[in-house]
């Protein structure tokens, strides 16, 4: 599952997970100074070259994840000078945390995971129960890692998230606003004013939009009609048995393995070559389980066996198998295995695909699921699947079945296709599919058209309200009351008041600013309505009722909410870099 939250992380925060990728990179050194075996340096920091190759990997590796395709010669470039920026980000990060001596624990990073579950998380395929967010089985995984493994994203959160969060608060406190600044906040959002709101209907205004406006809109916006590509299967699986011939040949292979444990191959080492099992990958390891949950034979098999020691070859259902003791509990045993199937030769096995094709003819006429109960054969369902998900226990069938699954537009019933791994025919159908990135273009043409002709109206109401004053500035009431257009008295509103179901916060300031400094009035666009503040009278409210603290933070929020992308901008711009190891 680690690929799987990955890829939810680059969806949901790209510069974060492209930074958890170079963790490493900071690494100061007593060692004596090798130009070759850094790739660079930044503000001083040594980038180890082989630290950066592993960084340019990842994004090599995100690149073809999110387009399923290599990059060519331009993007190759775009691609290093990502890396490095990316290098040169998490070098500043790491300096502030350390001067700012932030520090969080392992409870914090749980906490902020529990409360606020991030979007990309909520949306996943593993945390869906018909169709809803599971709550209760995403705490299961932050607290327990089971059933789903959360290292990769509660390390992500200890090492940047949370970290970031704090360094945020600090810089928030000390930096970005001067002092007369927040002076001049305090007195306005202090205030109480007078304001009369002329309103300019944009929904009167005829406008007209093209579909090449609409289609070059939508391209432009691809991003916001990002789905994910997904399928649900139903399906069967045919064993196919092997012959005595297969059954000899696996014998033999599974005695020539024998004795080359008895002849002291380290048991790992075998397993990694010559396994057929999934845990071949991981020395053979089967990790703790249940011995009651062992076949009988292989029970009695381990039961004698002290640490290290391994069982002679054990004949199971359709494989050989030897089993190795590495620890055990009361109730549970690790193992090493070594597993050796009984494999079909090519004339088994296509005959049993005769059978398999007879019943897909009848799945064609009763569907496949009555098909199958006339066969007496399982009928399983995937659920919901993605190209990241292994529902199935051969990853290559899952792989071949998804992919077929994406060139279709509407259910079906596939192919048989054969799983070397498990030696078994599948039989599936493809039960609904929805193989796009975005939503087609024809799906929300509609939707795109309305709102663009909406942005037209409020563009030309906006335009013609700043028309307006500029010729009716003396005298705007007595000219807005001649032409009747609606107006809205509104007497000692405060910052925190509203105008019907309209919040004034973000706009009240400015405003206010522009009167104290006899500033003609800018109309503003608000929840679709255009309208032309005039005010008339302010005064102070007394007491305060807001303090600095609350001036600071609708500072950061309203006025200048892109505050620490800048910071981080010009920190960049600042850093001092060095690069020695030229790609591409």
């Amino acid at each position: 599952m680690m690929h799987v939250y990955k890829r939810l992380i680059h969806c949901g925060t790209v510069v974060l997970w492209r930074l958890g990728a170079i963790l490493s990179i900071l690494a100061f050194t007593a060692c004596a100074f090798q130009k070759d075996q850094y790739a660079g340096s930044v503000n001083g920091v040594k980038i180890p070259k082989q630290e950066f190759i592993n960084s340019l990997r990842g994004h090599f590796a995100s690149f073809q994840l999110e387009k399923e395709r290599v990059p060519d010669e331009n993007e190759k470039v775009e691609i290093n000078r990502k890396t490095w920026r990316d290098i040169t980000i998490h070098v500043i990060l790491m300096k502030y945390f350390h001067d700012f001596q932030i520090q969080v624990s392992q409870q914090e990073v749980v906490d902020t995971l529990l409360n606020n579950v991030p979007l990309y998380i909520k949306n996943a395929p593993v945390f869906q129960t018909n169709g809803s967010f599971n709550k209760g089985l995403y705490s299961q995984s932050i607290l327990n890692n089971t059933p789903q493994d959360m290292t990769f994203l509660k390390n992500h959160y200890f090492k940047y998230y949370v970290p970031l969060a704090k360094l945020k608060a600090e810089l928030r406190a000390s930096k970005f606003i001067r002092q007369s600044e927040v002076k001049e906040l305090t007195n306005l959002m202090n205030s109480a004013a007078d304001i009369d709101w002329i309103f300019f209907k944009a929904d009167k205004q005829q406008v007209k939009v093209s579909q090449a406006e609409t289609e070059a809109w939508y391209q432009s916006h691809l991003s916001d009609f990002e789905i994910n590509p997904y399928a649900s299967f139903g399906y069967l699986a045919f064993p196919v048995a092997g012959s005595e011939a297969d059954r000899a040949k696996a014998k033999t292979r599974i005695d020539s393995v024998y004795n080359d444990i008895k002849n002291g191959i380290p048991f790992e080492k075998i397993a990694e070559a010559c396994s057929m099992s999934s845990t071949a990958a991981n020395g053979g390891s089967t990790g703790f389980v249940q011995a009651s949950s062992l076949p009988p034979t292989v029970q009695n098999a381990i039961n004698p066996l002290n640490k290290g020691e391994y069982t002679k070859p054990i004949l199971l259902k359709d494989m050989w198998a030897i089993y190795q003791l590495v620890d055990k509990t009361k109730a549970y045993v690790k193992l090493n295995e070594i597993v050796i199937r009984v494999v079909p030769d090519s004339d088994t096995i296509e005959k049993a695909k005769l059978d398999v094709i007879d019943i897909r003819d009848l799945g064609l006429q009763l569907g496949l699921n009555k098909a199958a109960t006339e066969t007496s054969h399982q009928y399983r369902k995937s659920g919901v699947v993605t190209k990241q998900d292994n529902w199935y226990p051969d990853p290559e069938i899952c792989a071949y079945l998804i992919d077929r699954a994406y060139t279709l537009k509407s259910p079906a019933i596939l192919e048989p296709v054969y799983s070397k791994q498990l030696s078994t025919w599948i039989l599936a159908e493809v039960i609904d599919v929805q193989p796009y990135k975005h939503k087609p273009l024809l799906s929300v043409n509609d939707s795109i058209t309305i709102l663009l002709e909406k942005n037209k109206r409020e563009t030309y109401a906006l335009t013609y309200a700043q028309n307006w004053i500029a010729q009716n500035r003396q005298q705007p009431l007595i000219a807005a009351k001649a032409q009747q257009l609606d107006i809205v008295s509104t007497s000692g509103l405060k910052i925190t008041d509203r105008i019907g179901q309209t919040e004034v916060n973000t706009y009240f300031t400015d405003i206010l600013r522009d009167y104290n400094t006899k500033k003609q009035p800018k109309p503003l666009s608000i929840n679709g309505q255009v309208m032309l503040p005039i005010v008339s009278k302010v005064t102070p409210v007394t007491p305060a009722a807001l303090n600095e603290i609350q001036v600071r933070d609708y500072y950061f929020e309203h006025v200048n909410p892109g505050w620490f992308d800048q910071w981080l901008e010009n920190e960049i711009a600042k850093a001092r870099k060095e690069i020695w190891f030229k790609y591409p």
